[in-house]
């Protein structure tokens, strides 16, 4: 009767625990979807990303000019992405903290908010 009473115990246990498992595993999240992979639209691959840029929108190339990345000759890839395999029109912030880790403090006081919330995406001054 003692064996019976453990075994008993021991399939209960095991089947809670199944239960338990997969109630729970439905609670586990496992991220958002990774959003689809966008490209340039019609770009002209063979000429810089300034070079068009200058005669599409060259108020934005100037911006991006004048900034620290265009004083620094940070290429637009590095925020953008290179417009064939992977492109963002608006970086998301895990971009930008990416290379400025020491805003990720920053950001914790403007909780709730991207970069380009506040600052100009190609100036970069904030607004």
């Amino acid at each position: 009767m003692r064996l019976k009473r453990i075994q008993f115990s021991i399939v209960l246990i095991v089947l809670v625990t199944v239960a338990l498992v997969v109630s729970c595993s439905s609670l586990i999240q496992t991220g958002p979807a990774a959003p689809a992979v966008a490209v340039h639209p019609e770009a002209d691959f063979t000429r810089s990303c300034v070079e068009c840029h200058s005669e599409a929108t060259p108020e934005i190339t100037a911006q991006w000019a004048a900034s620290g990345h265009g004083k620094l000759n940070y290429g637009c890839y590095i925020c953008h992405g290179d417009g064939e395999a992977e492109f963002t029109v608006t970086p998301a912030t895990d971009n930008c903290v990416a290379c400025h880790s020491s805003s990720a403090e920053h950001l914790e006081d403007v909780a709730g908010t991207g970069c380009f919330e506040c600052h100009n995406g190609h100036s970069l001054i904030a607004e």
